[in-house]
């Protein structure tokens, strides 16, 4: 089967669906088309029905766009899934499969049949060292997210971890080649944050539970305001009158995201002398 020559990706977050096509024309890719479709509250609000909000937002896209014969791909957030690396001994290519199912089995977390999963090998040009990186998630978060996708119609032809397609979509924005300086890409999230290293052909991921929804808590305790006020006081802090007390209240939140990127970036170059 030929691969397709458009595709959608989807992403919902806390606050918003998000849905870009793109389009390929030989060797480069063109955006077409694109959606941003908020929430009416977002999931991360204690009152907020997760799954009806998801529908609600899901069907307004269907209404907005025609996804008829369209090739749908849906990404999965970095902290719902699973990201880990390592290195394999040195063995025949045709026995890696074996050995990364063996690497498998050790690193998830899960029983191995209660998890989607799959992998990618790295090697350097010249170097007789492979590592993999194992990609995983739960079935039952899988199809509950699937699930939603069915109640409008929609079925996706294929499923990624949102941190690796940024990856992809950064090594293809900046052409990042083998030899080149590594690139630290970093995407906060409402509820985590994903540290990506683009190595080349190579990825690294780091997930950390930390995200916007901190900053919220952070000024709710601080002000003594519901939810969504100290959301919104949030999204308003370079313009308000009060900026330099909610940056102040959000200080903790900004300290402990430094020290967890610093954490990550530290173990990537005690794993990659020289880096």
């Amino acid at each position: 089967m030929a691969a397709p020559r458009a595709a959608w990706g989807i992403e919902i977050g806390a606050d918003a669906l998000k849905g870009i096509r793109l389009e390929r024309d030989g060797d480069e890719v063109r955006v077409a088309d694109f959606a941003y479709i908020p929430h009416k509250k977002s999931l991360t609000d204690p009152d907020a029905d997760a799954d009806d909000s998801i529908r609600i937002t899901l069907g307004a896209f269907m209404t907005r766009k025609d996804l008829e014969g369209e090739h749908v791909v849906m990404s999965v957030p970095g902290h719902e899934s699973f990201a880990r690396f390592a290195k394999l001994p040195p063995v025949e290519a045709k026995k890696v499969p074996d050995i990364v199912k063996f690497e498998a089995v050790q690193q998830i977390p899960f029983p191995i049949e209660e998890v989607e999963w799959d992998y990618e090998t790295f090697a350097r040009e010249g170097s007789p060292e492979l590592e993999v990186g194992i990609f995983a998630i739960r079935r039952d978060r899988i199809e509950r997210r699937l699930e939603l996708y069915r109640d409008v119609s929609l079925v996706p032809e294929a499923v990624t971890l949102s941190p690796v397609a940024l990856f992809n979509a950064v090594s293809h924005d900046m052409n990042i080649q083998e030899g080149g300086k590594p690139v630290v890409i970093l995407d906060i999230g409402s509820q985590s944050t994903d540290v990506i290293i683009a190595d080349g052909r190579k990825c690294w991921i780091r997930t950390f539970q930390l995200g916007g929804t901190h900053f919220t808590d952070a000024i709710q305790e601080a002000f003594k305001l519901g939810y969504g006020k100290a959301d919104r006081l949030k999204r308003e802090a370079s313009t308000s009158k009060y900026a330099k007390q909610i940056m102040q209240a959000m200080r903790p939140v900004f300290s402990d995201l430094l020290e967890d990127l610093q954490r990550s970036l530290n173990y990537y170059r005690q794993m990659n002398p020289g880096v």
